[in-house]
C-alpha cells in the first residue's frame, strides 16, 4: 500500500512539474510575442449612438441606434513604406495603399446584430497613442481608423471604420507606446467616439448596399497577436501536458 501511495504521489509530482514548466514557458512566450508582435489587435466595445441600416448589412433594413457594436482593429506595426512617430507622450503609425502607397496597416471588422462588416483598409489606416498630463489639455487617447475604397468589375466599394476613447483628467495609458497592452472602461471625465461606413454603387452612381452610424465605445482591449511560433509551442506544450497525464493515469491503473 505504501509503495503505490509513493507511486501515486510520484507521478502527480511529474504532472504538476508539467504544468508548471508548460505555464513557464507560455508566459515568457507570450511575453516575447508582445514586445515583438507585428499585429495588435484593439477591441471597442460600445453602443450605437445614431444609425441606419438601408439594405440590410447587418442583417435587417432599419434603425440601428442603441444596439450593441464591438469594433475590431488589426494593425501591422511594421506596414512596409507607413509613416511613424514615437516619443515620450506619443507615438503613432498610419498610411495605406491608396493613401501613400504603403502596406495596408489597419483593418477592421464591425459586428452588430451578429453580422460583421469587414473593412480591409485598402485606402487608410492608422493607430495612435498619446501619453499626456491634463496641463496639456488631454491625459490620454488611443484611436485606430480602416479606410476601404476598391473597385470591383463595375462595382465601386467604400467602407470606413474608426474608434477612439480619450481623458482629460484620466491617464489611463501607462506608456506612449501604441504596442502597450491595455484594458480600459469609460469613467467620469472621459470621453468617446466612434463610426461606420458601408456602401456598395454602380457605375450610375446607384447604391446597392448602404449602412452607416456613430457610436460611443464603452471599453477598449489592446493586445499582441501571438506570432505562429508562438501558438505552436503552445499546442506542443498542451500535448506534451496530455501525454503526461494520460501516463499518470497508466502508472495509477498499474500501481
Amino acid at each position: 500500500m505504501r509503495d503505490q501511495i509513493i507511486a501515486r504521489s510520484a507521478g502527480m509530482t511529474h504532472a504538476a512539474a508539467a504544468i508548471a514548466s508548460i505555464a513557464v514557458a507560455a508566459a515568457l512566450a507570450l511575453s516575447a510575442s508582445s514586445a515583438n508582435a507585428t499585429t495588435i489587435k484593439a477591441t471597442y466595445r460600445g453602443a450605437i449612438t445614431a444609425g441606419f441600416d438601408d439594405t440590410g448589412v447587418f442583417g435587417s433594413i432599419g434603425d440601428l441606434t442603441g444596439q450593441d457594436v464591438t469594433a475590431v482593429y488589426l494593425t501591422n506595426y511594421n506596414a512596409f513604406g507607413a509613416s511613424h512617430a514615437s516619443g515620450s507622450h506619443l507615438s503613432f503609425i498610419l498610411g495605406g495603399p491608396g493613401y501613400s502607397g504603403a502596406d495596408i496597416v489597419t483593418t477592421a471588422t464591425v459586428t452588430i446584430n451578429g453580422h460583421t462588416l469587414s473593412v480591409g483598409g485598402t485606402f487608410f489606416g492608422e493607430g495612435a497613442q498619446f501619453k499626456l498630463t491634463p496641463a496639456f489639455g488631454l491625459a490620454a487617447e488611443v484611436y485606430h481608423e480602416s479606410d476601404d475604397f476598391y473597385v470591383d468589375g463595375p462595382l465601386t466599394h467604400h467602407a470606413l471604420a474608426y474608434s477612439g476613447i480619450s481623458s482629460l483628467v484620466h491617464g489611463f495609458v501607462t506608456s506612449a507606446d501604441y504596442r502597450t497592452p491595455l484594458t480600459y472602461a469609460l469613467q467620469g471625465g472621459d470621453g468617446s467616439f466612434g463610426g461606420f461606413f458601408d456602401q456598395v454603387s454602380d457605375p450610375g452612381g446607384h447604391i446597392l448596399q448602404t449602412a452607416s452610424g456613430d457610436f460611443a465605445p464603452g471599453s477598449v482591449t489592446i493586445a499582441a497577436v501571438p506570432e505562429p511560433s508562438v501558438w505552436l509551442l503552445l499546442l506542443t506544450g498542451f500535448g506534451g501536458l496530455g501525454w503526461a497525464m494520460r501516463r499518470n493515469r497508466a502508472d495509477h491503473r498499474a500501481a
